[in-house]
C-alpha cells in the first residue's frame, strides 16, 4: 500500500469511528475536535489516545 492509499485508508477509518459514537454520547459531546496530521507541530509533544 502507497503512502497515499494509506492516509486515504486511514481519514476513513477515523470518519467510521467518529460515525459510530453513540447517540447517546454524541448528544453529549461539546466543543470536540479532532485533528490528524502527519506529524506534530513543531517543538511540540505528540499526543494522542
Amino acid at each position: 500500500m502507497d503512502e497515499l492509499a494509506a492516509a486515504e485508508t486511514f481519514e476513513l477509518l477515523v470518519r467510521e469511528a467518529f460515525a459510530s459514537i453513540p447517540a447517546e454520547l454524541h448528544a453529549l459531546m461539546e466543543n470536540v475536535e479532532a485533528v490528524v496530521e502527519d506529524e506534530p507541530p513543531h517543538g511540540e509533544p505528540l499526543l494522542g489516545l
